[in-house]
C-alpha cells in the first residue's frame, strides 16, 4: 500500500514509519522537520518530502497516487502552542480541518487521523471517550477540532484506539 504520513518524522511517526516499511508498504513522510529527523531509515521504499502541512498545494501534490493518509502532523508541545498561538492554530486546527478534504479530492481512499487523550479529563486513571471533556490545552483543542472536522465526512468511521480493560 502507498501511505502518506504527514508528521512522519515525529514522536509517533518515527516508530510507525519503520514498522510500515518492514511490513512492505511504500511510505512517504511529509514533514517540516521542526523537531528533528526522527531517525528515519534509509530505505528504497521511503520517500521524504520536507514541506509544511499549511502549504495546501504541496500537500495536494503529495496526496496524489496515495492509497492512505495517516495524519500525525501537529505542534505537540503545549508550551510552544502557548508561546506561538498563531502557529498552533494554523497547524493544529486549520490544516487539520482542510487536510482530509485535500486528500479526498486527490483520490485517497483511507484517511486515519491520530487524535489524543489530551482533551479528556483523565487524571491518574486511563481516560475513556465517554468521559466529559476536560479543560483542553491549546494542543488538545486542535485534536478535538480534528475529530469534529472528520465527523462530518459521510463515509467516515471513527474507531477509538483503546487497550483491553485488563491490561
Amino acid at each position: 500500500m502507498r501511505v502518506l504520513i504527514p508528521g512522519g518524522a515525529g514522536y509517533v511517526g518515527s516508530v510507525l514509519t519503520p514498522w510500515l516499511l518492514a511490513a512492505g508498504h511504500k511510505v512517504t513522510v511529509y514533514d517540516k522537520f521542526w523537531f528533528g529527523s526522527g531517525g528515519l531509515p534509509d530505505n528504497g521504499s521511503l520517500t521524504v518530502i520536507n514541506a509544511d502541512v499549511r502549504d495546501r498545494d504541496a500537500f495536494a501534490k503529495a496526496c496524489e497516487g496515495q492509497e492512505a493518509v495517516i495524519y500525525l502532523a501537529g505542534i505537540t508541545s503545549n508550551d510552544l502552542c502557548v508561546r506561538e498561538p498563531e502557529l498552533a492554530e494554523s497547524v493544529n486546527i486549520k490544516a487539520t480541518i482542510y487536510a482530509p478534504e485535500i486528500a479526498k479530492a486527490a483520490g485517497v481512499k483511507r484517511y486515519i487521523y491520530a487524535s489524543s487523550v489530551a482533551g479528556y479529563a483523565g487524571g491518574d486513571t486511563p481516560a475513556k471517550e465517554t468521559q466529559a471533556l476536560g479543560h483542553p490545552t491549546p494542543y488538545a483543542l486542535g485534536k478535538l477540532c480534528g475529530e469534529g472536522a472528520l465527523s462530518g465526512f459521510t463515509n467516515s468511521v471513527i474507531v477509538p484506539a483503546t487497550r483491553p480493560e485488563n491490561e
